[in-house]
């Protein structure tokens, strides 16, 4: 058997070597590389209207203001205190109204433009 006495990951106290150690490292990845994508993305807020400052938008965290922003067409990086802000002054603006500065740079894409 093993000379430290423990089983393999079959069970076996043989010894012998074998693929299954790793076979069972490959599973644990793509375990831990599953259990990244089951989290679904953070659902972007569509009514700023609940939020009385930036700082209610802040609490919301990094991600969701990202994905607001993204959703409204705007910049969307930088700092939390940043994309609060950014986020902060679309609030109850018509698009036409914002600045044009927090607005994402365009680009044709296929899902915009259908090829016919």
């Amino acid at each position: 058997g093993n000379a430290d006495g423990n089983a393999d990951a079959d069970g076996n106290a043989d010894g012998n070597a074998s693929a299954t150690p790793a076979a069972t490292d490959d599973a644990t990845a793509a375990t831990e590389a599953a259990d990244k994508p089951v989290t679904p993305p953070p659902e972007p807020v569509a009514d700023l209207e609940p939020f009385r400052s930036p700082d209610d938008l802040a609490a919301l965290g990094l991600d969701v203001l990202k994905a607001s922003l993204l959703a409204r067409g705007c910049k969307c990086g930088g700092t939390l205190r940043e994309r609060a802000l950014r986020l902060w002054s679309t609030r109850g603006k018509d698009r036409a109204q914002w600045d044009p500065k927090i607005l994402a740079a365009s680009r044709a894409s296929p899902k915009r433009k259908p090829r016919t």
